[in-house]
């Protein structure tokens, strides 16, 4: 039976037939909802990797077309900025992993969960603001490099701060114990393959004008953007995005 709301406890089954048990709520925007989820075949009541995020319109956009087709067009980007390789460097936002039937009362779609904690509030933790310069860099190339993969595919992501920005292990740094050695960290072996850092909301992502002049423009903009809050990294280091690049 069709659901004209969502909430935890309820079955939802995706347009390829899967089903999934809704969770508690994470948070609510001024879009949509997002809860925890799994799949219902998963018997397991323990956090796994098996554990999805489910996002849902807000019941008083449910019958706005063009809010309906926006959460769709988040679902569509995952997948175009994902790519197909599920181990690419690139892969640093959510995976999209499944869909509501079109004509859903209330239309939902499913992506991976992002492990850890926001950046920005494990920049917080501690007596610190801030990582040290060699963790700061660490987090944002991935960060950047998915930026990029925006761009090229002709999308502005200009709206973004570190509470997008999921990091899944803290890094080492003086005040969360003695494995920080300035001299010694390595960036890439720290995040040795694995999704470390994960951007998203992905809903405030705008397509850049089809004008040349316009879109190189919007480019610019980003990237002032970008240099201006990748400083809430590190205080003592004005551009990130230069050191990265």
């Amino acid at each position: 039976m069709p659901l004209d709301r969502i909430e935890q406890g309820h079955t939802l089954t995706s347009s390829g037939g899967t089903s999934y048990s809704v969770g508690k709520q994470l948070g609510s925007g001024t879009i949509a909802r997002t809860f925890l989820a799994r799949r219902s075949d998963e018997t397991s009541s323990a956090a796994t990797d098996a554990d999805v995020v489910l996002k849902v319109l807000l019941d008083e956009h449910r019958h706005a077309r063009d809010m309906r087709k926006r959460l769709h067009a988040e679902y569509e980007l995952l997948s175009q900025l994902r790519g197909p390789d599920p181990q690419s460097p690139l892969a640093h936002i959510p995976a999209a992993v499944d869909l509501s039937v079109e004509d859903a009362p209330m239309p939902w779609f499913v992506m991976s969960k992002a492990r850890g904690l926001p950046a920005s509030q494990l920049a917080r933790q501690g007596n610190r603001f801030g990582f040290p310069e060699e963790v700061a860099v660490a987090i944002a190339v991935p960060v950047l490099r998915t930026f990029n993969r925006a761009h090229e595919l002709g999308y502005s992501y200009s709206d973004w701060d570190l509470s997008s920005v999921f990091v899944d292990d803290d890094p080492p740094v003086p005040e969360t114990g003695s494995r920080y050695d300035p001299a010694s960290f390595n960036g890439e072996e720290w995040l040795n393959g694995r999704e470390r850092v994960t951007v998203i909301d992905w809903n405030v992502v705008h397509p850049l004008p089809n004008d040349p002049e316009a879109k190189a423009a919007q480019v610019r903009d980003d990237i002032r953007q970008l240099d201006r809050k990748s400083t809430r990294l590190n205080s003592s280091h004005a551009n990130i995005s230069y050191a990265v690049f």
